[in-house]
């Protein structure tokens, strides 16, 4: 009797854990996110280790370093970017060296940890804005996600006809 009821508990127990295992990382929930830091909700120390991804929005060869303004998304368990979430507010990624920017496409999903650096102030013509600062320790480069299949999209349905014989009898087939 008691075995009856152990595997349906332990069954349902498995897989409820299972199913948390796609949402946010629970080690990264108490870092502060970008637009936070921008609000003035939470405020990181200057030089304090951050996680943060996102996608691709920009990149800008300086110098002697690269800026990766990058949007901001929830990282998973294994710190990649879940694009399925709301974003999370936008954040420069400061990294030295060059950096290519044609491999760092607009959409191109991206990890980097390094420290909290301030604010960056710019301006560009008219448009002036701030955005939270990472100096850049590592920069972990995801595959692009698919493209996302229009609603109105047909199926990929094929038809077929076929007619056969095999010695003396006949056979007709109709496939999809």
């Amino acid at each position: 009797m008691a075995l009856r009821l152990l595997f349906p508990l332990l069954t349902l127990l498995l897989l409820s854990a299972c199913s948390t295992l796609d949402g946010p990382d629970p080690a990264l929930a108490t870092q502060a996110t970008p637009k936070q830091v921008l609000s003035g909700h939470a405020i990181p120390g200057e030089g304090e280790s951050l996680v943060w991804g996102g996608t691709v929005l920009r990149v800008t060869n300086l110098r002697e370093r690269t800026l990766i303004e990058i949007l901001s998304y929830p990282l998973d368990r294994k710190r990649k970017p879940l694009l399925d979430s709301p974003a999370s507010g936008s954040f420069v990624l400061e990294m030295e060296g060059f950096i290519e920017p044609a491999e760092m496409r607009v959409g191109l999903p991206v990890t980097a940890s390094g420290q909290y650096a301030g604010i960056l102030r710019y301006r560009e013509g008219d448009l002036q804005g701030q955005l939270p600062r990472l100096q850049g320790d590592d920069l972990q480069v995801w595959a692009m996600p698919p493209p996302a299949r229009s609603a109105r999209q047909r199926p990929d349905v094929r038809w077929s006809i076929g007619v056969g014989t095999s010695g003396s009898g006949v056979g007709v087939s109709i496939g999809l």
